[in-house]
């Protein structure tokens, strides 16, 4: 649930005065809560409105950009899209990681050809999932980064890649 003094609080500290006084953050917050509600979704107020930058730049502080109807669901369908490709992004991971290090001796090299192939998120899961985040350290802040967009992003995994999340999000707080 993201209440309207969440969104408030992160759309001025993300935004600062570009935020007009008049926003309408209960109703954007209550349409992110519905929004969860009807795709067993979780969302973040922070997550909405870097996606909103992401896509429109600092403008999206116009209260007709961030309130919109078509920003909230390209941040919706964004975060259902990464939820239920997750299992897949991994499953791919671990079969790139497999054929590159087969064939590639040196592990530098070998992450050198893997995060052209995936995103670096998915490999600190997938080897942190393993015992293994020390090798892939380095990723691990594009982990937090997605995690504190997109809450669900882990939810179809197994609890050991699930852990890898609640983890990172532990240690960023």
């Amino acid at each position: 649930m993201i209440s309207e003094e969440d969104l408030r609080q992160t759309a001025k500290s993300l935004l600062h005065e570009f935020v007009p006084d008049d926003f309408p953050f209960g109703k954007v917050a209550q349409a992110l809560t519905d929004a969860e509600l009807e795709n067993n979704v979780n969302l973040s107020s922070y997550g909405y409105v870097m996606w909103a930058v992401d896509h429109y730049g600092y403008k999206c502080a116009y209260k007709n950009v961030l309130a919109s109807d078509n920003v909230l669901k390209g941040y919706v369908d964004e975060a259902v899209k990464l939820k239920e490709d997750m299992p897949a992004m991994l499953l791919n991971a671990h079969t790139y990681v497999s054929k590159v290090l087969s064939n590639v001796p040196s592990l530098e090299t070998c992450f050198k050809h893997l995060e052209g192939m995936t995103f670096p998120y998915v490999l600190y899961i997938l080897f942190a999932g393993s015992d293994q985040g020390d090798v892939v350290a380095e990723y691990k802040p594009s982990l937090a980064e997605y995690m504190r967009r997109y809450p669900s992003m882990l939810d179809l995994l197994p609890e050991s890649y699930r852990k890898v999340g609640k983890e990172v999000l532990d240690a960023d707080a």
